[in-house]
């Protein structure tokens, strides 16, 4: 059977007409976007009064499109299946400039790997949300951004710190750490918020100030292959980060996820190792389109414990309060395929689902570990001939 996403079934009619107004307002924007040789300001707020769109959205729409033209495997999906909206492909754009000037072998790996993260492997599949588009953009840059050793400065000063005014009597900090610094601070900010029911933002003034005191121990839970050098990582709550953040990140324990993968428990409650592994392979809520984290969820068994189901990772699956609340409800059931994680939902009407699971333990990000490794020893002996030549 044909793989496909649901925004692209040829046999559901509002599919159809929704992939048509995508498809037309991709076309229309790539030929009316400026040429390399306008005046860009000018152009953007001439498209912006003709349109009703802002000039901000008619320049974004521009720089994604430019941006799109620079990803050739990436728009051949586009122009096959119009199934990106221009939420999406900004997004792209967005995450991507965070590289600036990027080599064209870079944009090459990143083009590779995009493409095959956005082709439908099964049908009726479900399209990745754009906040897991974000999540795995920021992946992917997160281990072509850093430094290498043959080009690493001295250690400076971080400087950059600042304050702003905004409005309504309030103001801004912006402030920027090496990443290793920023996760351990972020997840020290966010038990602080738990521990006292307040936002971050709130915790945070209040820790500084020394309003409250944190008295809850900071883990940093971090997903790393075992079995090969320079492998990126992904921290839970944060996302991936580089080989060299990872490297500076020493886990004070380490746990086996392949065994996880395997355990079995006889209790109801979800020991901590297989709850890591069901973390690990799902990221996300396993509804299809919802993305609230999976340490945020709750572990369901697919079949009941009480009518035999196993407390083991291929019987449980993340779904947060809400959508677990409709599968207990009978508005919907699943089927996982016991190996890959893979999800089929089956409604009450007769429609069928694909969800494929988003964490770093599939065996597509699993795979993508492996091509960085060798991404990363080409990009260290490149550099190194540049320094030799």
């Amino acid at each position: 059977m044909e793989a496909y996403y649901i925004v692209n079934d040829p046999k559901d009619p509002l599919a159809v007409k929704a992939t048509e107004i995508r498809k037309q307002d991709y076309l229309f924007w790539k030929d009316a976007k400026p040429d390399l040789e306008d005046d860009f300001d000018i152009t953007c707020h001439t498209l912006a009064t003709r349109t009703g769109l802002s000039e901000r959205r008619t320049r974004d729409i521009t720089m994604a499109l430019y941006r799109l033209a620079e990803l050739p495997l990436t728009m051949a999906l586009q122009e096959t299946y119009y199934f990106l909206d221009f939420s999406r492909l900004i997004t792209t754009d967005a995450v991507l400039s965070k590289l600036g000037d990027v080599p064209a072998e870079t944009l090459e790996r990143i083009d590779q790997e995009l493409s095959r993260y956005l082709t439908p492997s099964k049908p009726r599949q479900v399209l990745p949300s754009n906040t897991n588009l974000r999540r795995k953009l920021n992946g992917l840059i997160a281990i072509e951004n850093p430094s290498t050793e043959e080009n690493k400065e001295a250690p400076t000063k971080n400087n950059s710190y600042f304050t702003y005014s905004s409005f309504s009597g309030k103001a801004g900090l912006a402030v920027e750490f090496d990443e290793a610094t920023l996760i351990a601070i972020d997840e020290h900010i966010s038990k602080a918020a738990e521990e006292h029911g307040l936002s971050k933002a709130e915790a945070l003034a209040k820790l500084i100030l020394g309003e409250i005191e944190s008295r809850t121990k900071v883990v940093l839970h971090m997903y790393r292959a075992h079995d090969q050098e320079s492998a990126p990582a992904f921290i839970r709550g944060f996302g991936w980060v580089s080989p060299e953040t990872a490297d500076n990140l020493r886990p004070a324990q380490t746990r086996d996820m392949d065994l996880a993968k395997e355990m079995e428990s006889e209790s109801y409650v979800t020991p901590p190792l297989i709850g890591a592994y069901v973390e690990g392979r799902d990221g996300v809520c396993r509804w299809p389109g919802c993305y609230r984290p999976a340490e945020s969820c709750q572990k369901d068994h697919r079949i009941d414990h009480a009518r035999g189901g196993k407390t083991a990772g291929s019987n449980l699956a993340s779904l947060c309060q809400h959508h677990h609340n409709v599968k207990t409800d009978g508005g919907a059931f699943y089927i996982m395929d016991p190996h890959t994680g893979d999800i089929v939902w089956l409604f009450d009407d007769g429609r069928w689902e694909y969800d494929e699971p988003q964490g770093p333990l599939t065996p597509k990000n699993k795979n993508w570990a492996l091509t960085v490794d060798q991404a990363i020893a080409a990009r260290r002996a490149a550099a190194k001939e540049r320094n030799e030549s």
